[in-house]
């Protein structure tokens, strides 16, 4: 958690060394220049935090040369109930995704519950989308009364995978975990990663939620 404050007060630092390279400046030109030199360095890093930078307009149509990668958290994909306003939220998602016409679609917050009143969200993907390949990297399992949760990251692919795995952050009890998977396009492997970044949890009373209770 150091370095995860440290990042969230990056800007902050930025700023407050633009503020010492005026004064140091004025005191003295050599420590002015040495620091203005120290603050371009924390440039790029800014045009990323803010998103500064030309952007290109989004194209729909794909060359033969584009690997389209949708990266969605899903948070637990809605619609998977068995009723009518359930089948419309579905044939939303259907119809945005066909839209982006994504090659692969990478998913954190992803969720399959079995149990006799709602849908799989992996058989919609896979069985109805035509996401033939699919790698799962639960983080969470358990069986309740009412039905079989497993939530966690997802990859779903059009392209065959090479290799697949996961790797646990570690450290608590319910862990998130980078998920992975190796792709052949245009003649060279690509690797795709799905991850959902462990939370530093620092609104909660012991740093870690419980996900047993949450699911309770």
């Amino acid at each position: 958690w150091p370095m995860g404050l440290l990042a969230i007060g990056f800007p902050f630092t930025w700023l407050a060394m633009a503020v010492a390279t005026f004064f140091g400046w004025l005191l003295q030109k050599r420590l002015g220049i040495i620091l203005f030199m120290l603050w371009l360095l924390g440039l790029p890093m800014m045009a990323n935090v803010v998103g500064l930078g030309s952007q290109r307009a989004w194209q729909q149509q794909k060359t033969p040369a584009t690997l389209r990668i949708m990266q969605w958290n899903c948070m637990e994909l809605a619609g998977n109930l068995k009723d009518d306003s359930s089948a419309e939220v579905r044939q939303q998602i259907a119809q945005f995704i066909t839209r982006l016409n994504p090659d692969i679609i990478i998913l954190q917050d992803f969720q399959e519950i079995q149990n006799p009143w709602q849908l799989s969200n992996t058989s919609f993907l896979r069985d109805t989308m035509h996401y033939n390949h699919v790698v799962l990297a639960p983080f969470f399992e358990v069986d309740r009364s009412w039905g079989h949760i497993t939530e966690g990251s997802a990859i779903f692919s059009r392209l065959p995978f090479l290799a697949t795995g996961n790797l646990p952050f570690g450290g608590r009890p319910y862990s998130e975990k980078i998920l992975w998977a190796d792709v052949q396009w245009q003649q060279k492997p690509i690797r795709i990663i799905s991850s959902h970044f462990l939370s530093m949890n620092l609104n909660t009373p012991k740093g870690s939620p419980s996900i047993i209770d949450y699911h309770q």
